[in-house]
């Protein structure tokens, strides 16, 4: 994945805030979902990378668990 900057969320997110990530990366990950139930479904993210921008360069490691559903 080459994601561009303040597109992907970074290591600081939580569910009550839009922590987005300033900077690009650059690298892999991995997606598990679970389907709960009929209407729903639970998805586990993990990302690692490189941070693309010059003036912060550096590792990128985000992780996220989500609950999906449709009514």
């Amino acid at each position: 994945m080459n994601a561009d900057a303040g597109i992907f969320r970074d290591g600081n997110y939580t569910d009550y805030d839009d922590q987005y990530t300033e900077n690009g990366f650059k690298g892999v990950g991995a997606a598990i979902s679970y389907k709960v139930s009929k209407a729903g479904t639970l998805t586990f993210e993990k990302w690692w990378g490189e941070k693309t921008a010059a003036a912060d360069h550096g590792t990128f490691i985000c992780s996220s668990l989500k609950l999906s559903t449709k009514f």
